[in-house]
């Protein structure tokens, strides 16, 4: 007994919480939010491009597909090299991508330019590649925090988009004189480049690759295990749940990816002379979806229950997609910006139920190479809702478009439901704080109760 309350001791001295887990956090959000900002930059104001620069649309959704599209096809060897060169490094390569694809944009105002931006864009799109906030919370965050700061390194990315949907239309603006259009763009341009470059900069002064002594038990086994890349792919492989989750993740990632992309179509299609509501309408989709995902963070730190949110949000995204079918030709505007923000309290609120409950059934695979798989291989739904939602929109009109996406999101609910409870990281910490009841070290008091779900497969 008194071998094991040393043990114990020990565990416990071998983790330590830093105050200066908050600043990497901070820093990791600032890049997100430069990165997230770029996603629509050019569909939110899809008629203004699409008349300064003579191009067909295929292009302007292309610079939303990049993203998902660079994720799908690269995410195996980057997780690959984030494993050999570690995270400083990787963030750092991410960071600079951002901010090439960001500098590339200042030569592309000229009507004859576009395809430097687009170039610019898929540069920007490889950045996305370091958006990995379950991996951040992992490397600083102790166990009860660990949702709590994905969601905040979410929200973060979440931030950037809502910047992106009202920052461009507020000053892109269609006019008949070009070269005023050309001042806009130039405006929009080197204000994103700026910002890219001051928070490089800071990234390179002050990232850290970890803290010295690890905050959690799953962060200092994990440091302790033999990384085995190849493995840990064949495990995933072969890990029913954590393949089920990505489906369903990459449904509903797939959706809200198209759903912004025609967020301009959709609603000049119905509201001719609103086109300044439109970027509105985006902020209000990502700002609820801000507090939808950080209610989700919360929620799972206090109840578990990863399986039961994950359901939940998905049937709750196909009702508010169903809500945007049904109002969208009723000529009230308002309606409009209520469904949007439903559908964005939900879906986007499922990204941190995504990565935290990918978490729990990869566990004790390193969170880098679980939560970048998740983030990437499902990118292909993206591009597939992306054009299949495109060509519905031409063919039958927008309303089957809508209509499509509320049965992927039911589709998303049933497969949400086959998902096993294996909460694999939880039950780690339950079971080292049932081992020190038992030795003595903590008192009833101090213990919390075991949650019979939390080990139910």
């Amino acid at each position: 007994m008194a071998g094991s309350n040393e043990e114990m001791d020990k565990l416990d001295k071998d983790i330590k919480l830093y105050g200066e887990r908050w600043w990497m956090l901070a820093m990791f959000m600032a890049f997100s939010t430069t990165n997230a900002f770029q996603w629509s930059q050019y569909a939110v104001v899809e008629d203004v491009i699409l008349d300064y620069y003579n191009i067909d649309s295929v292009y302007v959704e292309w610079t939303t597909m990049s993203y998902p599209f660079c994720l799908s096809v690269f995410i195996i060897p980057w997780a690959w090299l984030l494993q050999k060169v570690g995270f400083r490094k990787i963030f750092l390569l991410a960071s600079w991508f951002n901010t090439i694809g960001a500098v590339l944009k200042l030569f592309s105002s000229s009507r004859s330019s576009f395809m430097i931006a687009f170039v610019g864009q898929w540069f920007v799109a490889a950045g996305q590649l370091g958006y990995l906030p379950s991996r951040v919370a992992a490397l600083w965050f102790g166990a009860d925090e660990i949702s709590t700061a994905c969601s905040l390194g979410v929200i973060g990315n979440q931030l950037g988009a809502a910047l992106g949907f009202v920052f461009p239309p507020l000053f892109i603006k269609m006019n008949e004189d070009k070269e005023v259009t050309r001042s806009q763009i130039n405006f929009v341009n080197y204000t994103v480049a700026s910002c890219c470059i001051a928070i490089h900069v800071i990234l390179f002064v002050f990232l850290k690759e970890e803290p010295e002594i690890p905050p959690s038990r799953a962060a200092l086994e994990q440091r302790r295990e033999k990384i085995d890349f190849a493995g840990t792919l064949k495990r995933l492989g072969a890990n029913k749940g954590y393949l089920l989750l990505a489906v369903v993740y990459g449904i509903n990632m797939g959706v809200f990816s198209a759903l912004a992309t025609f967020l301009n179509r959709m609603v000049l299609r119905f509201f001719p002379d609103a086109a300044d509501h439109v970027g509105w309408i985006g902020l209000i989709l990502i700002l609820c979806g801000g507090v939808g995902t950080f209610i989700a963070g919360c929620l799972l730190d206090k109840f578990g229950g990863f399986k039961e949110f994950s359901i939940l949000y998905s049937i709750c995204s196909a009702l508010s997609c169903l809500a945007i079918a049904q109002l969208i030709d009723q000529g009230v505007i308002a309606l409009i910006y209520i469904s949007a923000g439903a559908t964005g309290f939900f879906m986007t609120g499922y990204f941190t139920i995504g990565f935290e409950y990918g978490a729990e059934l990869a566990y004790p695979e390193n969170e880098g190479t679980s939560s970048g798989i998740l983030n990437g291989i499902p990118q292909v739904a993206a591009v597939g809702a992306t054009l299949l939602g495109s060509k519905l929109i031409e063919w039958k009109g927008v309303h089957w478009c809508l209509y499509g996406f509320c049965l992927a999101m039911i589709a998303a609910s049933v497969i949400a439901s086959t998902i096993p409870k294996d909460y694999r990281r939880r039950a780690m910490k339950t079971s080292q704080e049932v081992e020190k009841q038992a030795n003595g070290v903590v008192s009833q008091q101090e213990m919390k109760p075991l949650r019979p779900e939390e080990n139910h497969v």
